[in-house]
This record gives C-alpha cells, structure tokens and sequence, in this order.
C-alpha cells in the first residue's frame, strides 16, 4: 500500500492492483484486535511492539503514513485486495484500511478467514482455507490486469 501511495505521489506509473495480505495500516497497539489476539501465536501484541519500536526511531515516526496508511491521502488508487485472519492482531488493521480506501472511493474486497492466524496465507499445502484465500487474491489479481 504504501508503495502505491509513494508512487502516485512521485507521478510514476501506478500498480494495477495492490494485494495486501494482514497489511498494518496503522501503529495504536489498542484496537479490537490487538486487544483480543494480544498473546496470539504465530503474531502477537508484544511482537508488534518489538517491530515497532525496531522500524521507527521516535514516537513521531508513528505519525508516518507509510506506517499509518488510513491516515495517508487513499483517492486514486489502484484497485486492493485485503486478506485477513480472524485469530490475528492485525485483523482490525484490515478493516480500518478497507474503510479509508472505501471513503476514499478506491474498489476495495476484504475476505477475513475464520479460525486461522497470521502467516495462514502461505500454508495452502495443508490449509483449505490457505487455498481459498489464494483464489481469492488470484481471481482479483487476474481482472486487473485483463484490463
């Protein structure tokens, strides 16, 4: 997402299509979530507070809309596919992005995955709903680009 934004910015060709899978969208730590998949494994509260505090060299790079993406200017995006597990923290994140990009007028589908947790997108050798999800994804990837 970010890179799309920065591309537009810089007036350089834009993606066709952004797939964004359990994308962070924004830096509180305090969102249903968060809050409900705190000691969650593979991804968890205490992890995302590491990267956090790894990625950024102030609180005020917390503001950075590379990192808080529904707070970033969304209009005049290419289409985005959101793909989101239900036992993961970063769930909320994918819902508030869908919202930004929504009020934003960009074409936007979410699919939230019922009884996985983060890293399930990668699994598809052994998880159907791994499978569905890179359907999903694909299926949305190929109208883009036969456009």
């Amino acid at each position: 997402m970010a890179t799309a934004v920065a591309a537009r910015d810089a007036g350089l060709r834009a993606p066709r299509h952004v797939l964004s899978v359990y994308p962070v969208t924004q830096t509180s730590r305090n969102t249903e979530s968060y809050l409900e998949n705190a000691i969650a494994k593979p991804l968890n509260r205490a992890m995302m507070d590491w990267f956090f505090t790894h990625v950024t060299r102030s609180e005020q790079d917390l503001d950075d809309p590379r990192l808080s993406l529904v707070d970033a200017p969304l209009a005049g995006l290419a289409p985005v596919t959101i793909v989101n597990a239900r036992l993961d923290p970063l769930r909320s994140d994918g819902a508030k992005l869908e919202s930004a990009l929504l009020e934003a007028g960009v074409e936007v589908a979410r699919k939230e995955y019922e009884g996985v947790a983060h890293e399930f997108f990668g699994a598809a050798a052994v998880l159907e709903k791994a499978r569905d999800a890179q359907a999903f994804a694909g299926e949305r990837l190929r109208r883009s680009f036969a456009l």
